[in-house]
């Protein structure tokens, strides 16, 4: 299923060992020469969709991450990496590790039944900076133990709505003591 997310080192030796290959012994050649054009073509169109699909992925600002059943963490992009402080080789590490305070077992459970439920949630971490992050955690249809969570920095929309609602609290509490005051200097007398 998510043949297209390997890992950069992976698919980068991948392809070198192809073209060592190729250049080395005539062997793989002949056989890659005995393939139909449209089977070799599909080869090579796969190859370089994987490499398309990893650049998109690394590319774009939100944070993805590809995690199985039992948490354990099977892509992440460069922006997850960023936001969570990932390691460059991840392997076997579990997501949960990165984010200690969610109920994973209820987002687990949402897809138990293969159903296509996406779990929405809005949370504040503190490492490797502070940010808040507006999440999704999206089961695979094909595969019920892969799941897809896609992670957005929301922290510059969540400060400017905190530093909004102080202000508005500021405002409330300047009329309402301009209010007393106004009485207090002059008294309505019914």
């Amino acid at each position: 299923m998510f043949d297209f997310f390997m890992d950069t080192t992976i698919l980068n030796e991948t392809k070198s060992r192809i073209n060592k290959m190729l250049k080395k012994d005539k062997k793989i050649e002949e056989i890659l020469g005995r393939l139909e054009t449209g089977e070799r073509r599909d080869f090579f169109r796969r190859l370089k969709d994987a490499d398309f699909f990893h650049d998109v992925f690394n590319n774009i600002r939100e944070g993805i991450i590809i995690f199985d059943r039992s948490l354990r963490m099977q892509f992440a992009n460069f922006a997850a990496k960023e936001i969570f402080g990932i390691p460059e080789e991840f392997n076997g590490q579990k997501i949960s590790s990165y984010l200690k305070n969610l109920d994973w077992k209820s987002f687990i459970a949402s897809a138990k039944d293969g159903s296509a439920n996406i779990s929405r949630r809005e949370i504040e971490i503190d490492y490797p900076k502070r940010s808040v992050l507006l999440f999704y955690i999206i089961p695979q249809k094909q595969d019920n133990d892969s799941f897809v969570g896609i992670f957005h920095d929301v922290t510059e929309m969540s400060d400017k709505r905190r530093e909004d609602n102080e202000k508005q609290k500021n405002d409330m509490v300047s009329l309402l003591a301009a209010g007393v005051a106004h009485e207090v200097g002059n008294p309505s007398i019914p």
